[in-house]
């Protein structure tokens, strides 16, 4: 067959297609390639704001209407995220809703400069783009609340060989913290501006995540600008006003004796004798009232009538009564050789344990001590909410006791108990939410 051959009509018509349609493929291709970066950029930068508003979120989510430091943690991360991915943003805006005062969301905005495709004149006008996040603010309040700001420490561990456990929650302090024997584990320390982590001879400070007991990592302080105060689930919780007649007043001197107490009003009880047990009994409507506070001495043991005697028995419980204890005045003292105590889950008072009226800045300890074969455990909210007032939690055994959320004036833990400490049940946290990016 002879060979086929092409004319120069045709070949001229080939020229004449090319030079048509390669400049449109080239302006597809220049098209195409400026939404993908245009696409890549605007995917940064919601990754940016997302980063922005949880930083946000979370840190309101410990520290309540700190909204300043959740600014300073919004700009500070999303500024962060957008030089990681090397892109430079224009402004932040950061905005609390209903308000500043309550702030339920956080929401971040974030502008970015993108250079037009195409541009008429001598002068490049780029386009501004906006990408916004917005998160839910969470409940989960801090494990140890230090509310005194009178002067550094006020929050202080002090025991050879103690432990205080936070593995899921947090500190936040007005005033400092220093541990000078013993191992403080938790999620994350928030301080007072300028306060300080003070950790001086055989005390550490760990980063919890590192579950090691032979290695500590350092966990690195955020800072807050306005002063941590009374979680609002303890400060509205309903409060009887002392009164008689009451159910039992003056001093146990007996031994070996099964004391049962029911809810209601007490004055100046005190348990002083020995191998006493003193049994509260449940309620989720009824508070016990102690006016002139609350004694039971060494030697003796404080349990639930009917409660569960093991951590796991009470992990395994459902819904319950259990013990409000209010001391609207005096000192609480519980030196007992075994505590075992649990808030309700249900009724009024439900989270919390021990509150000690917002006026009283007496003293209270509690001893965790646990003799062989118990364990101390109690599940719920200990406030001693006055700046003057002072809690110290005590033991004199390497034994593991379980605890709520703790708030007071000035927190002191000496001795050598092992204390667990979680918010996963609170009455100030009682409607708990998650924070979450919602929008």
């Amino acid at each position: 067959m002879p060979p086929t051959c092409i004319s120069k009509k045709n070949n001229g018509s080939i020229l004449l297609l090319a030079t048509f349609i390669v400049p449109i493929i080239l302006v597809l291709l220049v098209i195409t390639v400026y939404l993908g970066q245009t696409l890549l950029l605007l995917n940064q930068m919601q990754n940016a704001a997302d980063a922005g508003a949880l930083a946000a979120a979370k840190k309101l989510e410990a520290l309540g209407t700190d909204t300043a430091g959740a600014t300073t943690e919004a700009i500070f991360i999303a500024s962060k995220n957008a030089t990681e991915n090397k892109f430079t943003i224009s402004s932040i805006n950061v905005t609390f809703t209903p308000s500043v005062a309550t702030p339920n969301y956080v929401k971040v905005s974030i502008d970015a400069a993108i250079a037009p495709l195409f541009n008429y004149g001598n002068t490049v006008t780029n386009v501004t783009r906006t990408r916004s996040a917005k998160a839910r603010v969470g409940t989960k309040l801090p494990c140890l609340i230090n509310l005194s700001s009178a002067s550094n420490g006020q929050l202080t561990a002090n025991g050879s060989s103690a432990a205080i456990n936070l593995q899921t929650c947090t500190v936040a302090s007005n005033s400092g913290i220093k541990v000078s024997a013993g191992r403080l584990s938790t999620a994350a320390i928030y301080l007072y501006t300028a306060q300080t982590v003070v950790a001086t001879g055989q005390g550490k400070v760990c980063d919890s995540k590192n579950i090691d007991p032979l290695q500590c990592t350092p966990i690195t302080p955020s800072t807050y600008g306005t002063l941590m105060t009374e979680p609002t689930g303890l400060l509205n919780l309903p409060l009887p006003t002392p009164a008689p007649p009451y159910k039992r007043t003056g001093t146990l001197s007996a031994n070996n004796q099964t004391v049962v107490l029911t809810p209601g009003q007490y004055s100046n009880f005190k348990v002083t004798g020995t191998g006493n047990t003193v049994q509260f009994t449940p309620s989720s409507t009824t508070p016990y009232t102690f006016n002139g506070g609350l004694s039971i001495s060494s030697g003796n043991k404080i349990e639930m009538l009917g409660g569960p005697k093991t951590w796991a028995q009470v992990q395994a419980l459902g819904d319950t009564a259990g013990v409000f204890i209010y001391i609207p005045d005096g000192t609480l003292s519980m030196n007992a050789n075994t505590v075992q105590l649990l808030a309700s889950t249900v009724g009024s008072y439900k989270g919390a344990l021990i509150k000690q009226n917002v006026t009283d800045n007496n003293t209270a300890t509690i001893n965790l001590t646990s003799v062989a074969g118990t364990t101390s455990y109690l599940r719920g909210d200990l406030d001693f909410p006055n700046t003057g007032a002072t809690l110290t939690l005590t033991g004199g055994s390497s034994s593991d006791a379980y605890l709520g959320i703790i708030v007071a004036g000035t927190i002191k833990v000496t001795g050598n108990s092992h204390l667990n400490l979680t918010n996963a049940y609170s009455s100030a946290s009682a409607n708990t939410k998650i924070t979450a990016l919602v929008e």
